[in-house]
């Protein structure tokens, strides 16, 4: 049986491309992309619909070749662009988007004589991310529409290509509902919070989000010659220098700075803020396009906003000062955080915290995981969750493997929340202070290969591996032999050990599979 028609009939009930890119190229969305937005099948179970002027973003694991997918429509030189007005548009032979019913020949942006049909694009500085937004809303006024995004002959700045072998695309759907959005993004919580005790200074500052953020409005890298400035960090009126990363699939900003105060156990480095200094965390809202049409427009006045903005470019609703109150018990939301964009500087968001000299060492472990090592009878889209003894850095969450000991896996992405000492997600202004104490990662993915009862095969084994490359919020890292679990063959092991898996014996010969020791220890995605 060749495998086209193993997978249409024992992979699922769906045997269409997308299903079949689900099943045999999982590790897309490891080795190749990081993620994207909207998710596969978006929007999922409980999440709110996806809006007809939504942007469309793809994050590469590596730096690609722009050519490969912008098309230098305003001739700057520059993919990715604005120039008198005019943007660049996607490489629309590389990247299809349409709507599933019609197939890629009806692809936005085919036709050079339609410009109502043009697909607007821009590149982040670092070549990982693209921001596409179509021109006009996609999708009816009148009822849900399936859309599809296929991406292929797209190169690595080397000048390889980036899918390769029998499937030479990578492609996804999501449903577009019938509506526009037009409300605000808020900031949900930050850490540190603004309190009156001081944070050791190789914290990361992390700002969420609750919604998914236009990553290239809201991340990038500053440097004394100037760079992103939609966020800052200052300790007066010169900001520090450093990184702003975008992640857990857009809902989260975190900071690292460029001033290495060390190394963690690992050998990776450890970068700290200025040390026994108040610092003050800027969050930008946009400019506000003039819609006299439209009251109390959300709106960015440009597709390449000077603030943060969603991905509908909605402005940011953030309302001004964060605090906390005399007593120290509670947040302090400002009366301007009300559920409208009002632009700068009324709907800036800042907070400030202290640092001590201190730079934290303790080693971040792991104190529960679901499914349990072992279980059986898994549902196929049961949620797989590793949740740490305390907070981590989302961020590096992307380096995450979920292995299988079958030939094909299916697809995975990663995502992150900070709970408070009620296992509660953190949100400002709810369960008192909202202090996060933890965070929990969880592993997204396709479903879960189930054996036909008429198969003779063994049955599918999956385990989630948790890598040296995950850090904490102080940007330790985490010794992949390191636990809490009761009952775990991983919890006696020292820092030094044997790499743990809890794997079945069907799987490996021994409990443990080594790579190299921790904690060092690595698997690529």
């Amino acid at each position: 049986m060749i495998l086209g028609e193993y997978i249409e009939k024992y992979g699922g009930s769906e045997a269409s491309s997308g299903y079949t890119q689900d099943f045999i190229i999982g590790g897309f969305l490891g080795p190749v992309i990081e993620s994207h937005y909207p998710k596969r099948n978006a929007p999922w179970e409980g999440e709110p619909p996806i809006p007809r002027n939504t942007k469309i973003i793809i994050t590469f694991r590596e730096a690609i070749k722009p050519l490969t997918i912008i098309d230098d429509i305003n001739g700057s030189g520059i993919y990715g662009d604005l120039i008198a007005g005019v943007p660049d548009q996607i490489n629309s032979e590389n990247v299809k988007i349409y709507a599933t019913s019609d197939g890629e020949t009806k692809a936005l942006g085919m036709d050079p004589n339609n410009a109502e049909d043009d697909v607007y694009a821009s590149l982040s500085g670092d070549k990982k991310i693209i921001v596409i937004k179509p021109k006009n809303y996609i999708g009816s006024p009148v009822q849900d529409t399936s859309y599809t995004v296929k991406l292929s002959g797209i190169q690595w700045a080397n000048g390889d290509q980036i899918f390769t072998g029998a499937y030479n695309y990578y492609d996804w759907q999501f449903t577009v509902s019938s509506e526009v959005d037009l409300t605000p993004p808020q900031v949900e919580s930050v850490i540190p919070l603004p309190s009156g005790s001081a944070y050791p200074r190789n914290i990361i500052v992390q700002i969420n989000f609750n919604e998914a953020i236009d990553p290239i409005s809201a991340s990038g890298i500053f440097n004394k010659d100037g760079g992103f400035t939609h966020i800052s960090i200052s300790p007066d009126q010169n900001a520090i220098t450093g990184e702003f990363r975008i992640a857990n699939q857009y809902k989260t900003v975190e900071f690292f700075s460029d001033s290495q105060c060390g190394k963690n156990p690992c050998g990776a480095p450890i970068f700290c803020l200025p040390a026994s200094a108040t610092l003050q965390v800027l969050a930008k809202a946009a400019t506000l396009a003039e819609l006299n049409a439209v009251p109390n427009n959300p709106q960015a006045a440009s597709i390449f906003p000077d603030g943060v903005v969603d991905m509908a470019n909605n402005s940011l609703d953030g309302g001004g000062e964060l605090t906390t109150s005399p007593s120290g018990q509670s947040l302090i939301l400002s009366p301007k955080k009300d559920g409208k964009a009002e632009g700068p500087p009324v709907d800036n968001f800042y907070w400030s915290f202290k640092t001590t000299d201190e730079v934290k060492d303790t080693a971040p472990k792991i104190s529960t995981i679901t499914p349990s090592a072992k279980e059986q009878n898994v549902l196929q889209d049961a949620l797989v969750t590793i949740t740490f003894d305390g907070l981590m850095s989302l961020s590096s969450f992307s380096n995450l493997v979920l292995k299988t000991n079958k030939q094909y896996n299916v697809w995975y992405t990663a995502a992150g929340v900070n709970l408070n000492s009620k296992d509660k997600p953190v949100v400002l202004g709810e369960y008192g202070i909202g202090a996060a104490i933890k965070t929990r990662a969880e592993i997204l993915h396709g479903a879960f290969w189930q054996k036909p009862p008429e198969l003779n095969a063994t049955d599918a084994f999956y385990y989630p591996f948790v890598s040296s490359k995950v850090i904490d919020i102080y940007q330790n890292c985490f010794y992949p032999a390191n636990t809490d679990i009761t009952g775990s063959k991983c919890a006696d092991l020292q820092p030094n050990a044997p790499s743990c898996f809890d794997n079945a014996p069907s799987v490996v010969t021994t409990p443990c599979e080594t790579k190299e020791n921790c904690p060092f220890s690595d698997i690529q995605p």
